[in-house]
């Protein structure tokens, strides 16, 4: 190797390591936005659950069962991922509704295991 070359190859290499280290911030940087925006999507979607749980306890009459506020929030991020990705529809809104019916009638089955054991809803 000739010494005329070593300028050439360490301005090559110091190139090399420059567009690592701004891919590697490009990266980090964009990662970071994306779990951002997942993180502000899931909040939204927590406070929409909750104006409906608020909303349909307070049309239900007295002693109506509900779930836990849990089922509400999974509800509402299923269907923001269907409007992020155009997907919402009359069929798959039924199919999203159909779904989360089953957790209310686990609920229901896990409320009479509970009485018929005599237990109260929050003992274990």
């Amino acid at each position: 190797m000739r010494s005329a070359d070593l300028p050439w190859i360490t301005g090559a290499f110091g190139l090399i390591g420059a567009l690592i280290g701004a891919g590697a911030s490009f990266g980090a940087i964009y990662i970071q936005s994306w779990i951002q925006d997942r993180r502000a999507a899931v909040r939204l979607a927590a406070e929409l659950a909750l104006e409906d749980y608020k909303l349909r306890m307070q049309a239900a009459p007295p002693g109506t069962p509900f779930p836990p506020a849990t089922v509400f929030i999974d509800y509402q991020v299923k269907i923001m991922k269907l409007i992020e990705r155009g997907k919402l529809t009359p069929e798959t809104l039924k199919d999203l509704s159909l779904e989360h019916d089953k957790f209310f009638d686990a609920i229901k089955e896990l409320k009479a295991a509970r009485t018929a054991a005599g237990k109260g809803p929050l003992d274990d």
